[in-house]
Formats: C-alpha cells, sequence, structure tokens
C-alpha cells in the first residue's frame, strides 16, 4: 500500500512539472501585429518585414480600422481591390462613401451593386472613387474648381460651397467631404457621404 502512494506522489509530481512547463510553452506562442513589436511565434522572436509594416501603414489599414467606413471596406475586399490599396505604392486618393452613404441608396440599388452577378460594376464603381495622386484638402481647396480623372474612368469635380469642400460626378450628383485627410503611406483617404458613379 505504501508503495502504491508513493507511486501516486511521483506521477502528480511529474505531471505537474510537465503542466507548467505547457503553460509557459503556451503563452510564449503570442503573435502580435502591431507596428513595430515584434512577432512570436513557438518561442521565436520574429521582426515585422518592411512589407508587412507597409501594409500596416497604408490606406487600406486606415479605411478597416475606420468605423463608419466598414460597408465600404467591405465592397473593397469583395471586388478584390484590397492588394492595390494595401500593397501598392500609389499614392491614391480615396473618396471614401460612409456607411450611412451605402444606406442612402435605395434597397433596389444596394442589392443590385452587391450581388455577385454584377461585379464588375461594383468594381467599376469603387474604382471611380479612387484617383492617382495624394491629393489633400488643401490641393483640392487651391482652385474653386477641381477636375478630377477617376480610375475607374469616370471624372469627379471637386469644388467649394462656402468653407466646405464637395465633389460632384458627371450625372450631377454631389456629396459633402464630410472628413478629410485620412493619411496612409500610400495615400489620402477623404471621406464623403454620397455613393458617386454608380452607374
Amino acid at each position: 500500500m505504501k508503495s502504491i502512494s508513493i507511486y501516486l506522489t511521483v506521477l502528480l509530481l511529474t505531471f505537474s512539472f510537465f503542466s507548467c512547463k505547457n503553460d509557459s510553452t503556451a503563452n510564449s506562442e503570442v503573435t502580435s501585429v502591431e507596428e513595430g513589436v515584434p512577432v512570436i511565434e513557438k518561442g521565436v522572436k520574429k521582426e515585422l518585414t518592411e512589407a508587412d509594416k507597409k501594409v500596416i501603414k497604408s490606406v487600406m489599414s486606415k479605411i478597416m480600422v475606420t468605423g463608419e467606413l466598414s460597408t465600404f471596406s467591405s465592397a473593397l475586399v469583395t471586388g478584390g481591390l484590397t492588394d492595390r490599396l494595401a500593397k501598392e505604392d500609389g499614392p491614391y486618393t480615396v473618396f471614401a462613401p460612409s456607411n450611412e452613404a451605402f444606406e442612402n441608396l435605395s434597397e433596389t440599388k444596394r442589392k443590385e451593386l452587391f450581388n455577385q452577378a454584377n461585379l464588375a460594376q461594383l468594381i467599376q464603381t469603387l474604382e471611380n472613387h479612387m484617383a492617382a495622386g495624394n491629393l489633400s484638402s488643401t490641393l483640392l481647396g487651391e482652385k474653386s474648381t477641381t477636375n478630377i480623372a477617376m480610375l475607374g474612368g469616370s471624372q469627379l469635380v471637386v469644388f467649394q460651397k462656402g468653407v466646405e469642400l464637395w465633389v460632384k460626378d458627371k450625372q450631377g450628383k454631389e456629396a459633402k467631404i464630410v472628413s478629410s485627410d485620412l493619411s496612409g503611406n500610400n495615400g489620402v483617404i477623404h471621406i464623403i457621404d454620397q455613393v458617386l458613379n454608380e452607374n
């Protein structure tokens, strides 16, 4: 009986030792994606690559972490345009419609725009909110009107009403820039209150 209790005690101590060892290993398998923080994977530190840092500071990352652009962000993912705004040097100027801007579309138009069968139309609409170049609000406000060629082949006209900047598409639909100069390392974002160039 005594030998059985000694055996059980040794077994318990052995189990406790390995259990603690496994806990410390599990704690070291933490991955961090914050800028400049080393990534720890299976006990081995890995520094973020330059490509990783570029993506973290990109226009696409800025869009993804901006709450009022969640619908636009989702649309960019659906349209396969995330790599362009995350990995390419650009620079790009993005006139990003807010969540409210998408809600302002009729239910029929929203369904049509996000229908998988109309993917080409969605991509063109999104590209017609993106331009080549880094156009800050200061640059946009230097002239009374500024014509901008969009990547989707359309044009936007930027103009001032009082102290506010507005944009107008080829159909004459207007949108106010409600927030400007959200900067990434490969461009700038201006949030607008309407979806433009929706065809």
